[in-house]
């Protein structure tokens, strides 16, 4: 399995719990920087498409603007069928010196430097191995808790490594909590990255699969 989140209802079904392995999903990075002292940005990176629910982070981003004076600039790295109507939607509210766009980016070298620079990597709409890539490089991941997943959004622990959130009313708070305590979503990356490390790495996944194939070749000589 590649979570645990599961693991009850296939021992609920018979399956024996000896011969179920979890071998936690990961990713593994070719270059982390090290953090920014002076991180002053919030982050998004994926695809481009409504699932991920962009339009409701542009929106309590403007919200929080208006509330807190958020002055922390959005970035958003990524392209899909949404972006031009993203960067209208963007133009309408006049965030055009607030959100910045910069398309696709798959140079692990180019990434890591944006991620040294982010407080925050926020999704509200979908949770997946980005939660890992933001844990890898000590940046917290904010997601709503009905967010799609393959189970990764359960490697956050709300509050210490990232935050989950009840409802879309909830975003807006949580952007102004992060421009007012800076500090608290630095140490939420650093103990992000030590999760990642010590629970999440690609090591730990491949000792599981050695784990499940031992058991198995164990089964065939009995």
């Amino acid at each position: 399995l590649y979570s645990s989140y599961p693991l009850k209802s296939y021992i609920k079904v018979g399956i024996d719990r000896e011969s179920i392995f979890i071998a936690n999903n990961t990713v593994k990075l070719n270059c982390v920087s090290t953090p920014s002292l002076c991180k002053n940005s919030i982050l998004f990176i994926g695809t481009l498409y409504k699932q991920k629910k962009l339009e409701e982070l542009i929106f309590a981003y403007k919200k929080a603007i208006e509330k807190c004076n958020l002055s922390i600039p959005l970035i958003i790295i990524g392209d899909g069928d949404e972006r031009i109507e993203l960067e209208k939607y963007v133009s309408k509210l006049g965030l055009k010196n607030y959100v910045n766009f910069f398309g696709n980016i798959e140079n692990h070298n180019i990434l890591s430097k944006y991620f040294s620079k982010a407080l925050v990597c926020v999704s509200p709409g979908q949770a997946g191995l980005s939660v890992l890539t933001s844990m890898a490089n000590s940046v917290p991941y904010v997601t709503q808790k009905n967010a799609i997943t393959g189970g990764e959004i359960f490697n956050i622990e709300s509050g210490i490594n990232g935050v989950v959130y009840d409802s879309s009313s909830d975003l807006m708070e949580i952007l102004c909590d992060i421009s007012n305590n800076k500090d608290k979503y630095i140490n939420m990356g650093l103990a992000a990255r030590n999760y990642y490390k010590t629970s999440r790495s690609p090591e730990k996944m491949v000792d599981s699969n050695l784990d499940a194939i031992s058991y198995v070749l164990n089964e065939k000589i009995k």
